[in-house]
């Protein structure tokens, strides 16, 4: 029995002690390592690794490679200067192939031939793709096969691809060495010394970690996470900041906003392009988020939707050419001088690529691009292979005519950059103004006169000082927004933009007309008891009354061009949410006067009773004296008014809340 358990024991000690030996870190032991963060291990719980060791096929290294959240291609690629350009790579698909390319800029690297590459196998878990490889130190006559055998960089990148193309990584999902590394190399690495200290190129605060033991032991290499785009620019504007792998102002010419943002998925839209080998024909590409119906670039003489050639990028995948006469929808043309269409659509994004001819004159309203013009874009619904006029609210330009021939340059928006912004701010102001403050204030005016009775603010009822309150709120709130639109807009809009876009101007401004001249009336009120002071409560009643029905309506309008421009769900919850408030409005008022009515006949027997003029209490004639019962009807009945008071303003304030939130947060 004793020998039976130390067999049992020692059989056991031998099993633990092969799992953990094959859980053990076999960095520095048996393989060379990159990797963040520090320590981590198996690979797959890594951001990123890449482990490389001598492979028994002589002159070859075996690579193994893994990274962190993605489904399109993982890439690890040798470099002379730590850039993407002029850099050899090899990329794993997410179908499981491994291919190489090579990068001649910082645009999307070209497919090369699977040459020098061997014992391929690639796996998928959890949106981590690794894979492993040999590859050849070096094989002479092979073009953009770099030679191993000198020192190169590791850059290693993550990204989408369609079939066998991998499309530019992001400048967050970049990785590369601090040094270049000699994979020959066998002499034991020291800490802090140049060759094979390897960090993620933005661990300019870190100290290389590097650990070594006899002759011709591998060492693991460990660095830090590289840092986001976002987290990178807290304390610096966006604006001002350009990346380190932007190539605008480099390898192309660009007109994006904000200023410098980059890549093109981050900014509010971004248009690049550069001039083809032959000289002859231009290379576009432009992005614009916040629809899924098409997208447009546009080039004018003046910056002017009007006789303007445009390039219409479609969310099903379709290109086409129109011209526009004038600021209504533009006419189909033919699909002529453009070439290498290409369309994407991503989380709402639409993403185009086109190559252009510069000129052609054998076709009508084909501008020629050697001469300035002015770049115009726009975004809105599509129809099939039509497109529908878009709002002012989706359109931005250019400041100035542009060279597209010039040397590359890099340049932001005009000052519609801020259009949308401006758009948001003035829906935001109209529905506190109207929506809140207007109609609180007038239910406050007409319901709640008996409230608090006693007391006085500066000598007048709280009622009245509350209502006058709401309204000069909701007075500098609607007329500041009012001001706003009409500079932006630059003047009175026609139906140029559409007819919703005219009635929602005119019953606008009819409110905002009717909003101004009632609190001007109020300032010339009769005093009461004079014969013209009830013609002035009904006037002032109905013109208040009229100005907040108009606006009710203008913003029904308001929130059909919001819907009309994106196709924004949360639009159509908005118009819901603003049919529902005119029912609780409607419901409300209904109650609110059958309540008025009933308290006027409890209090009619109280009506006529002699007061004393200094006492206000009763004469002693007690036959008119109201019974405590009455009493205490009365009261009740002025909770039940202030309950219901109190559940309109809450029901108000919630409408107010969801549709400027709805507003705000529309293609942000």
């Amino acid at each position: 029995m004793d020998v039976f358990k130390l067999n049992f024991l020692v059989v056991g000690l031998y099993l633990t002690i092969l799992l953990s030996l094959s859980k053990a870190d076999t960095c520095g032991v048996s393989q060379f390592c990159f990797r963040s963060p520090n320590d981590c291990f198996p690979a797959s719980e890594c951001t990123y690794f890449v482990g490389w060791s001598p492979s028994n096929t002589e002159g070859a290294i075996d690579f193994e490679l893994s990274m962190s959240g993605t489904s399109g291609y993982i890439a690890l690629g040798f470099s002379k200067d730590r850039n993407m350009a002029n850099s050899d790579i090899i990329a794993c698909l997410s179908d499981k192939k491994i291919l190489r390319y090579y990068a001649s800029s910082r645009a999307a690297p070209t497919r090369q031939t699977d040459v020098g590459l061997s014992n391929e196998a690639t796996t998928i878990a959890g949106g981590t793709i690794t894979c492993s490889f040999t590859r050849q130190l070096g094989l002479v006559g092979e073009t953009n096969y770099f030679d191993l055998n000198e020192p190169h960089f590791l850059i290693l990148a993550k990204g989408m691809r369609q079939d066998e193309s991998i499309y530019q990584h992001t400048s967050n999902s970049r990785y590369s060495s601090d040094d270049s590394y000699d994979f020959k190399s066998e002499t034991p690495v020291t800490q802090g010394s140049a060759q094979g200290t390897l960090v993620t190129e933005e661990s300019a605060q870190e100290t290389p970690v590097t650990q070594g033991s006899a002759q011709g032991t591998p060492v693991t290499l460990a660095s830090q996470p590289r840092q986001s785009t976002t987290e990178r620019r807290t304390n610096t504007p966006k604006s001002t900041e350009k990346s380190s792998e932007d190539p605008c102002g480099e390898s192309q010419s660009c007109l994006r906003a904000p200023l410098n943002c980059y890549p093109a998925s981050s900014c509010t839209y971004f248009v690049g392009w550069s001039l083809s080998q032959n000289r002859d024909e231009l290379d576009f590409e432009f992005t614009l988020s916040g629809n899924n119906g098409y997208v447009a670039l546009g080039f004018s003489k003046n910056g002017e939707m009007s006789n303007s050639d445009i390039i219409a990028c479609l969310s099903s995948g379709q290109l086409s050419r129109h011209y526009a006469i004038s600021r209504a929808t533009p006419e189909m043309q033919d699909d002529v001088g453009v070439s290498s269409e290409k369309v994407e659509v991503v989380d709402g994004t639409i993403k185009c690529s086109f190559t252009r001819q510069l000129s052609n004159a054998g076709f009508q309203n084909f501008f020629n691009l050697s001469q300035d013009h002015f770049i115009i874009l726009a975004k809105g619904d599509s129809n099939g292979q039509s497109i529908t006029q878009h709002s002012q609210s989706a359109r931005y330009a250019s400041a100035n005519s542009l060279d597209f021939k010039s040397a590359p340059v890099s340049v932001g928006g005009s000052e519609d950059d801020n259009f949308d912004v401006k758009i948001k701010a003035h829906g935001s102001l109209m529905v506190i103004g109207w929506i809140g403050f207007v109609s609180i204030g007038i239910v406050t005016a007409r319901y709640l006169k008996d409230f608090l009775p006693r007391k006085t603010i500066c000598g007048k009822p709280f009622w009245f000082r509350f209502h006058a309150m709401c309204m000069i709120t909701a007075w500098l709130s609607f007329m500041s927004s009012f001001i706003l639109i009409f500079i932006t807009l630059e003047g009175w809009v026609g139906k140029s933009r559409g007819d919703d876009t005219y009635y929602h101007a005119i019953i606008g401004t009819a409110a905002v007309g009717l909003g101004t001249l009632n609190p001007i009336m109020a300032i010339f009120r009769p005093h009461p008891g004079t014969p013209r002071r009830p013609i002035f409560n009904v006037l002032h009643f109905a013109v208040g009354f009229l100005g907040w029905l108009c606006a009710i309506v203008a913003t029904f309008y308001g929130v059909r061009i919001y819907y009309n421009t994106t196709g924004n769900v949360t639009d159509i919850d908005a118009f819901n949410v603003l049919i529902g408030f005119t029912i609780f409005i409607v419901i409300m008022f209904v109650v609110f006067e059958l309540h008025k009515l009933s308290t006027r006949k409890k209090e009619t027997s109280t009506d006529n009773i002699a007061l004393d003029s200094i006492t206000d209490t009763p004469f002693e004639e007690h036959r008119n004296r109201p019974t405590q019962r009455m009493q205490e009807q009365i009261v009740g009945s002025a909770a039940v008014r202030n309950i219901m008071y109190f559940l309109y303003v809450i029901g108000v304030t919630l409408t107010v809340v969801y549709l400027v939130i709805t507003i705000v947060i529309k293609d942000s």
